[in-house]
């Protein structure tokens, strides 16, 4: 059986859950859709941002994290007049293969943030009002280039339990964007 990069296999192990949330988060083509993405995303992003505050990560990450955008969805939220959604309380990783599943999905969103952010920007959104964390996710090609490395190179990796936190990180966004939070 040929190796499959551990990439690609979390890829597939958790597509069905990405298309999920691909299809939460949807579209806007208005202002107002985009505040309600804005404060979803809020629901989604600071719990799991403020879970990997004590996390012990190991020596081989070296200083690297996944790019941290609450600061910037704070700003966002005050430019556009909104108030700060409900906020779950959400348990942190409790080790590498926890802290490489969520960071998968935390990482991996500089892709998506490319697109969403050239739709802010139709919409007179910008890197300076906002939209400032689309535009730092949008630029963090390079750290998702080191993840990928982290991911391939980690030895003793249980695939399974990255596979397992990665899903509930996508479980948590999709249930983020499934609730009730619209602009006050």
């Amino acid at each position: 059986m040929p190796h499959t990069p551990r990439r690609w296999a979390l890829r597939e192990q958790t597509t069905t859950l990405h298309d999920a949330v691909d299809d939460a988060v949807g579209s806007f083509s208005t202002l107002c859709e985009y505040g309600r993405y804005l404060r979803h995303m809020t629901a989604f992003r600071l719990p799991v941002e403020r879970s990997l505050r004590d996390a012990a990560w190991p020596d081989a990450f070296a200083d690297w994290r996944p790019t941290v955008i609450a600061g910037s969805i704070e700003q966002d939220l005050a430019d556009l007049g909104l108030d700060m959604p409900p906020l779950e309380a959400l348990e942190g990783p409790r080790d590498t293969d926890e802290l490489m599943g969520v960071s998968y999905v935390l990482q991996g969103s500089s892709l998506g943030a490319q697109v969403l952010l050239k739709r802010a920007e139709a919409l007179g959104l910008s890197s300076d009002f906002g939209a400032r964390h689309l535009a730092a996710q949008a630029n963090g090609a390079a750290r998702w280039r080191r993840y990928l490395d982290l991911l391939e190179s980690a030895e003793g990796l249980d695939m399974d339990r990255v596979v397992q936190a990665s899903s509930a990180t996508f479980q948590q966004a999709k249930s983020a964007f499934a609730g009730d939070v619209v602009p006050a």
